[in-house]
């Protein structure tokens, strides 16, 4: 928080679902939705208001204890459960282009498996690169900066018909072409040569004849 001193902090509304339904574990299920709802719908007013009824209503004494302290958290922590657009707004930021904040928590399984999975793994030059691309998106400075990669030049005194593609911008030459490779396929040779997926193979290849 130190570093980033004029960031603005959210609550996951994941880990605050599983909060609500662990401490009203014992009330009803509409009591929940009323919570979750207030939740959904950025309103720390309307959360504040319906778990304070559910603490009220418990017999518990622990579980009444439990629900303070979730009141007592968001209360003291208002800011963070707000639409942070509607907080960027009232600090004079742009906010037509953006999305609500979801559950960032519980789509990791996805984030994860984009990123690291099935061989897409991010490199760091990669990652820079995307950074980069990110920043001038937001300064609004990426028309100019993919212009030079573009394939049709743009003169300086035309104006853009439309945005370059963003691979020119993500992806640098690093050597010049060698031509084609030689190599081989196992499965055109091994056991599973007969198999349909090799016979299909045998066919782009043109040895369906071999």
């Amino acid at each position: 928080m130190d570093y980033f001193q004029n960031a603005l902090y959210t609550y996951d509304r994941y880990h605050l679902k599983t909060w609500i339904k662990q401490a009203l574990s014992n009330r009803s299920k509409q009591e929940r939705q009323r919570v979750y709802e207030a939740a959904d719908a950025h309103d720390p007013s309307a959360m504040l208001a319906a778990i304070a009824e559910a603490e009220k209503a418990e017999t518990d004494v622990e579980k009444q204890a439990e629900i303070a302290g979730l009141r007592e958290f968001i209360l003291e922590n208002q800011e963070a459960f707000r639409d942070y657009r509607e907080r960027l707004k009232e600090k004079g930021v742009d906010t037509s282009g953006m999305r609500p904040m979801g559950s960032a928590e519980s789509n990791m399984n996805l984030m994860s498996k984009r990123l690291k999975k099935n061989g897409y793994s991010w490199s760091r030059s990669g990652l820079g690169a995307m950074v980069n691309a990110m920043i001038h998106l937001f300064e609004g400075t990426l028309v100019d900066v993919l212009r030079p990669f573009a394939t049709d030049r743009v003169s300086e005194e035309e104006t853009p018909k439309g945005m370059p593609s963003m691979a020119h911008f993500l992806k640098q030459k690093t050597q010049e072409s060698i031509g084609a490779r030689s190599g081989r396929l196992p499965a055109l040779e091994g056991r599973d040569q007969t198999k349909p997926f090799a016979l299909a193979l045998r066919g782009l290849t043109g040895l369906s004849e071999l």
